[in-house]
């Protein structure tokens, strides 16, 4: 049996419809059972669709997006169970290409369309910062591991969520996906994050207006990441630095540049051009703050970036050249103790076996290990990779 479960609010009563109606009547494969969490609501609206397969539950108090977790306590052990989010566009193949996916995995996999997956390359782990986002809207070539699902596209056996009763979910209300996904890993679950086309599940057009709750609620999910971290021994990276360190040779290129920013192609197909059954690619490059998101989602490709989010110049005054060139200095400043300190950390947990600077010639403050100091213009010295073409 395939059985769903959906929370929902009054703010989104429109949206909400268009997930019932796909979900229940235009699906090529149908499901059993779909129940709706009535979170803030004080009664059924009499507009709201009647189903057999529906049912309603009525949450006045708002206990938050967990609830649809409920549901498992009444399902069977094979029974196949879905968490959807009322802010989504779901495709009409998606129970079916789901439940054929879902056969595919083992039994200590959870399936999902979406997650995140941090690098353990740093000091300590911040929520919106060094990490991989699966989003659910772009596309996924291969399949990942991650460390967080995203709850409103993944599935599971009730089984496997019946081990997620008893987790507390006091300070995770709005934040099931980080409170589930440490059970699970807890567990010796694993989350896999599937192949999946661009825009094959969108969003509709409040998904990220200011109720949306990776804004509203994103100060209480930086400290969430650091409970869980401390309480239940969670990984953010999901065993991201072993998978590392088990290639023999790990290249660490340093560049002023990162992709898919602009003026990157070159470095990218060099990276590209590095990388064998052998050898691990490493990119580490600072990004300015407004363009760490399309860093982050750079998910498809056969390297790794270990990104360095970095202050930008300009803000009040900046028509004032005192004030300018003051900001610009401490800007300057600060990116510069950020990336070195990163720089640290990535030499010391990535060991790498061979370090190289992209460009004519590294800046004087940054200091590559001796007999590392090489240049893509004159690296003849530097080891060759055949090219690997899994992103071509």
């Amino acid at each position: 049996m395939i059985i769903a479960s959906l929370p929902t609010i009054p703010e989104r009563r429109q949206f909400f419809l268009q997930v019932v109606r796909r979900i229940l009547y235009e699906q090529i494969q149908p499901i059993h059972q779909l129940h709706v969490w009535l979170n803030g609501y004080k009664e059924i609206p009499a507009d709201f669709p009647a189903d057999e397969r529906l049912q309603y539950h009525l949450c006045p108090e708002n206990p938050g997006p967990w609830v649809r977790y409920r549901v498992v306590r009444l399902a069977g052990d094979n029974d196949l169970f879905a968490t959807l989010d009322d802010d989504l566009v779901y495709p009409p193949d998606y129970v079916e290409t789901s439940v054929r996916l879902h056969a595919l995995r083992s039994e200590m996999q959870v399936l999902a369309f979406g997650g995140i997956r941090w690098d353990p390359c740093v000091e300590s782990y911040v929520y919106g910062d060094s990490r991989l986002q699966f989003a659910y809207t772009n596309p996924v070539q291969t399949p990942n591991i991650v460390a967080t699902l995203m709850g409103g596209v993944a599935w599971f056996t009730a089984k496997v969520t019946r081990q997620l009763e008893g987790v507390s979910f006091k300070g995770f209300e709005f934040n099931d996906d980080l409170a589930v996904s440490a059970k699970l890993q807890q567990a010796g679950y694993s989350i896999q994050c599937e192949c999946k086309p661009r825009l094959w599940i969108g969003d509709t057009q409040d998904a990220h207006d200011e109720r949306a709750l990776y804004r509203s609620d994103s100060r209480n999910r930086a400290m969430a990441l650091l409970c869980v971290v401390e309480r239940f021994g969670f990984d953010p990276s999901s065993g991201w630095l072993q998978q590392f360190l088990s290639k023999p040779q790990r290249v660490l290129v340093v560049s002023s540049h990162c992709p898919p920013l602009s003026g990157s192609s070159k470095l990218h197909d060099y990276l590209c051009s590095m990388i064998d059954d052998e050898t691990g690619v490493h990119l580490l490059a600072p990004v300015p703050a407004s363009q760490t998101s399309a860093v982050q989602r750079n998910v498809n490709v056969p390297y790794s970036i270990h990104a360095v989010s970095v202050p930008e110049p300009g803000g009040r005054l900046d028509w004032f050249s005192p004030v300018r060139v003051w900001r610009n200095r401490r800007v300057e400043n600060d990116s510069r103790r950020r990336f070195l300190q990163r720089f640290k950390v990535v030499m010391q947990k990535l060991q790498p076996t061979h370090v190289e600077w992209f460009g004519a010639k590294p800046p004087a403050w940054l200091q590559l290990p001796k007999g590392h100091e090489t240049s893509v213009a004159d690296n003849r010295n530097a080891p060759r990779h055949r090219r690997c073409c899994s992103c071509d």
